[in-house]
């Protein structure tokens, strides 16, 4: 049984689809299960276990308009899927799984999705349920009810020792910080990362600053500015593409991150992590494996999803350099 996996979300729902490609093979001995996922994406799709084909869908690049559009899903359709689960709430999955001729279209009953699919899933989740955990829901239509919603990523050694040589660091002798994201207000304060990279410094450990082109300047003005010795922070931004993150971050002897993907992919790796959460709900999004920690300032308005602005100082501002440090310790022993 052919099945075409569908999550057009970030990096980290993505990572997040990983327990639904695993609970789909456990049911199902000989399933085939590809995926369709939006760049940068499909290179972090291509090292889930047990996925065997990613195609990737550039809805504002040389896939935009009707005509690449549909172009893709004829392609699609050429491989004679049998059931297509649309693991996110986007319209446009549901859209391209019809289109693309598949029979059987799995996803969750709201506005136009529903005329679209062949099987309905309610997107009520009962509260406190973490993401990966609600991920599974879509497959009840299968049969399949729960499961195991633990995080895994597959690197292999030669892609984790080449990108560690290219940035010039020896594996297993430095930590990976990535301190921004899509949203300002997920980002600790400036002066407390910087302190940071001095106090690994101090323990004699490089750091590698991770984060796309965009942040590329912010994090060179961050490893800018103090006399680091020998421990000088490496900026990677622009220079690794996402797999290459993946294998960096393999052999890092921890990670430090805000609530963004390179979070995800540390906790998938089972590589020791500090997460710094704010304005998002650590217990639906965070990392739960036994190597990994939440930092975390309770305030009566978390979560907000920077959904709307901040009633007073952003929740992020108060958190100490000596809560985050603690932890940092502990993990390096």
């Amino acid at each position: 049984m052919k099945f075409l996996l569908i999550n057009l979300a970030y990096i980290g729902d993505v990572i997040l689809t990983g327990p639904v490609v695993r609970a789909i093979g456990q049911r199902f001995s000989a399933a085939v299960v590809d995926m369709l996922v939006v760049p940068p994406a499909d290179q972090i799709a291509r090292l889930l276990p047990g996925v065997n084909k990613v195609w990737g869908y550039d809805k504002r690049g040389q896939d935009r308009g009707w005509r690449r559009g549909w172009q893709l899903c004829r392609a699609i359709r050429r491989e004679s899927y049998d059931v297509a689960i649309c693991s996110n709430f986007a319209v446009r999955g549901a859209v391209l799984s019809r289109l693309s001729g598949v029979p059987r279209r799995i996803g969750y009953d709201l506005r136009l999705a529903r005329w679209l699919l062949t099987d309905l899933v309610s997107p009520h989740r009962p509260a406190g349920w973490h993401e990966a955990r609600k991920q599974l829901a879509i497959l009840k239509p299968l049969g399949i009810d729960g499961g195991d919603d633990r995080l895994a990523l597959s690197v292999g050694e030669g892609l984790a020792a080449a990108a560690a040589a290219r940035l010039g660091v020896r594996p297993g002798d430095y930590v990976v910080l990535c301190p921004y994201g899509s949203y300002p207000r997920k980002q600790w304060r400036e002066e407390n990362y910087r302190q940071l990279l001095g106090c690994l410094a101090g323990c004699g450990l490089t750091t590698v600053l991770v984060g796309d082109r965009r942040q590329k300047a912010q994090l060179e003005g961050l490893a800018a500015g103090a006399d680091w010795g020998r421990c000088r922070p490496v900026v990677a931004a622009g220079s690794l593409d996402l797999a290459e993150l993946a294998g960096l971050i393999s052999r890092a002897r921890l990670v430090v991150s805000i609530d963004t993907g390179p979070m995800h992919i540390a906790e998938a790796l089972g590589v020791p992590l500090v997460a710094i959460f704010g304005p998002t709900d650590p217990f639906l999004w965070g990392p739960r494996g036994p190597g990994s920690t939440v930092v975390y300032r309770h305030g009566y308005c978390q979560p907000c999803y920077n959904r709307r602005a901040c009633p007073g100082e952003p929740c992020l501002s108060g958190l100490p350099l000596a809560a985050v440090w603690s932890e940092v310790e502990k993990k390096l022993g």
